[in-house]
């Protein structure tokens, strides 16, 4: 579904997902990591396959220092790359 309309009045359509992804990356830009990692979580039960979400979700567990699911949040991440075909994204994710 979309949200019409966005914060401040500007006219915009946007799908629920971006939208929360949106405000994930603000609460972690201003360190609100538990809000962060609730918005992505939720986001990722809708949609599994938000590539972008999957890695920001990574890098938020690493911000609460829950590394096994930072971990588990990149291989996924991985995952979904090599499914869609996205080699070297996979391999530099692997390996960094």
């Amino acid at each position: 579904s979309l949200i019409q309309g966005f914060a401040g009045g500007l006219a915009a359509d946007l799908p629920v997902s971006e939208l929360r992804e949106k405000r994930a990356q603000r609460a972690r830009a201003n360190r609100r990591y538990r809000e962060a990692h609730e918005l992505l979580t939720k986001l990722l039960r809708s949609d599994p396959e938000a590539h972008d979400a999957t890695l920001l979700l990574s890098q938020v567990a690493e911000d609460l220092n829950q590394h096994g699911e930072a971990r588990d949040a990149l291989l996924r991440a991985v995952r979904i790359e090599l499914k869609r075909g996205l080699t070297q994204p996979a391999m530099d994710n692997w390996i960094n």
